[in-house]
């Protein structure tokens, strides 16, 4: 292959580079001869262009792109002004709408931001390492089960070591993938899931900080809804509707569970085990926007709060600040956490406590497990005993294994369509009971 393919034009071959499906695909074509090697390296900005803004693997970057650089102007500002912005440096609504609207604006990206995307597929990369690492993935298979089996506090606090085997970082940081094990399209899939949690601890972010103008209360046609946006992560435009209304896409919406427990269940507990809790807290215990946090006393926190303290970092830790903390030896050479753990939180807003509904504005909505699950189950379930008990989803999760594994897209998408045909059932049962009911009750009124 590479013989004829040397033998073209260039500018062939950089068509050839462009239309790899990402950017490992054009690095791994560019290692089959020198020539090609030589022509990677002297168009490589040029051909990571053409696969970012043609390939599907990238679609929610873009978007993504926009927000992260809002969001490093607010980290600035933090870092200058202390725990919660005042309201003179709070941004409008609309520049969280904008940046959502920009999602299509493919020619639009700068250098900075193609290199920039280069790099966090490089971070994101990383993490999915680390869940395709034979010995990270059969701790987190071996913590769903026994999640799944329903645990006590105390067993849920310990099931998971502290901190990562040396190897299995070293292994990650060289994508190692198992061959015949995951799917063909994992890479893209894991990618794309990555970023639109990114923008759902973004989207909250604003939600909790940004002055709201009347307008944006109720979007225009055609205008992004951004409750919508952080309220349901995996949406997809109907094109039977012309693109007007949404439908969700289970499929997306499985991936971004798996995910989430992986990152936010299983590795948070590993980076921020509850033994560090108080360490995490320190003197700024009075600042954190929890219910506890008026105690202040070291020996009151326990589970409770740990718990607390892990559903308060879901909200506000991005997956890449997950892979930074790793990278960094957090439970080796910090031995605990970073220098300046609170500055650490604090630029990524853990101290704004989110009183927006005062202006009317429902942004209520959070980045919560149990609000995915509902979403996926198209049910009005009991969730709310906390994001740490097992479900349904769990039980499921249990049953068929990872949905990035070969094959188990196909087995969620039967066990999820059987389950709501089931419960479509019941549905249908129970308004006929309840129309039977009404029925009998009129004729009763009728006799009398």
């Amino acid at each position: 292959m590479a013989r004829y393919l040397i033998n073209i034009p260039s500018e062939l071959q950089v068509s050839v580079f462009g239309s790899c499906e990402d950017l490992d695909d054009a690095l791994h074509l560019s290692q089959v001869c020198r020539d090609l090697r030589m022509l990677f390296r002297t168009d490589r900005r040029r051909i990571e262009r053409q696969i970012i803004t043609s390939s599907h693997v990238y679609e929610y970057d873009f978007c993504l792109s926009k927000l992260l650089t809002k969001h490093e102007e607010l980290a600035e500002l933090y870092s200058k002004i202390g725990k919660r912005l005042p309201d003179g440096n709070k941004p409008s609504i609309k520049v969280f709408e904008t940046c959502l609207s920009s999602k299509d604006d493919k020619e639009g990206l700068t250098k900075e931001e193609i290199q920039k995307i280069v790099i966090r597929w490089k971070h994101f990369s990383f993490l999915r390492g680390l869940y395709v690492d034979d010995d990270v993935f059969k701790e987190f298979d071996r913590f769903r089960a026994a999640f799944a089996s329903g645990l006590t506090p105390e067993q849920g606090a310990t099931i998971v070591s502290p901190g990562f085997d040396h190897a299995s970082v070293e292994a990650s940081h060289r994508h190692r993938v198992p061959k015949n094990r995951f799917a063909g399209d994992f890479k893209a899939r894991f990618h794309k899931i990555l970023c639109l949690h990114s923008m759902a601890i973004i989207g909250l972010h604003f939600a909790k900080i940004s002055t709201v103008e009347p307008m944006a209360t109720k979007p225009k046609p055609g205008e992004p809804d951004v409750a919508e946006m952080i309220d349901h992560l995996w949406i997809k435009e109907d094109a039977t509707a012309g693109g007007k209304t949404t439908e969700f896409d289970p499929g997306t919406q499985v991936d971004g569970l798996e995910v989430f427990d992986f990152l936010y269940m299983f590795l948070l507990r590993k980076i921020l085990p509850y033994q560090t809790l108080e360490f995490w807290l320190g003197n700024d215990i009075g600042d954190y926007p929890f219910e506890w946090r008026v105690a202040g006393v070291p020996n009151a926190l326990e589970l409770p709060e740990w718990y607390s303290f892990m559903h308060q970092c879901r909200q506000v830790l991005q997956p890449d600040d997950l892979r930074g903390l790793i990278q960094s030896r957090a439970w080796a050479a910090w031995q605990n956490g970073p220098p300046l753990q609170s500055m650490y939180m604090r630029v990524r807003g853990m101290f704004e406590h989110g009183d927006q509904n005062d202006l009317g504005f429902d942004w209520d909505r959070d980045f919560e497990r149990c609000v995915m699950v509902r979403a996926l189950s198209f049910a009005d379930e009991d969730l709310s005993t906390g994001v740490e008990d097992p479900c349904w989803w769990d039980l499921l999760r249990l049953r068929l294994g990872s949905p990035f594994l070969e094959g188990s897209v196909y087995k969620y998408e039967d066990a999820i369509d059987e389950m709501q045909e089931d419960r479509r059932k019941e549905e249908k049962i129970k308004e006929e009971r309840i129309t039977k009911h009404r029925m009998m009750m009129s004729e009763v009124r009728m006799e009398e």
